[in-house]
C-alpha cells in the first residue's frame, strides 16, 4: 500500500512518453475490428439482396409465408397437415427460383 503513490507516478511518466504510440495502437485495433466485422455483414446483406430479387420476381399471388410450430405432443392430424402444405408449396418455390437462378 505504501508503494502505490510511486507506482502511479511511474505509470504517469510512462503514459506521458508513450501516449502517441498507444493512441495509434488503439486506433489500429478499432480499425481492424471494424474491417473484420464488416466482411460477414456485407456477405449477409449481399445474399439478402439476392434473395430479395429472387422473391420479387415471383408474383405476389404465389408468394406465401409458412410458419412451422413444433409440439412436444404432436398428433397425426398436424403431421399430415404440415406435409400436405409442404407438398403444395415446394414446387412453386422451386419453379420461381429455377426461373431466376437456374436449376438447383
Amino acid at each position: 500500500l505504501t508503494l502505490l503513490p510511486a507506482i502511479v507516478r511511474l505509470a504517469w511518466w510512462r503514459l506521458r512518453q508513450m501516449w502517441r504510440s498507444l493512441l495509434v495502437t488503439w486506433l489500429g485495433m478499432i480499425a481492424m475490428v471494424v474491417l473484420i466485422c464488416s466482411v460477414p455483414l456485407f456477405a449477409q446483406s449481399s445474399s439478402t439482396i439476392g434473395l430479395r430479387s429472387t422473391l420479387s420476381s415471383i408474383p405476389l399471388s404465389q408468394q406465401r409465408v409458412n410458419a412451422t410450430f413444433y409440439s412436444l405432443h404432436p398428433t397425426s392430424d398436424t403431421d399430415s397437415y404440415d406435409s400436405c402444405l409442404l407438398c403444395a408449396i415446394i414446387p412453386g418455390i422451386k419453379r420461381g427460383m429455377s426461373s431466376k437462378t437456374g436449376t438447383l
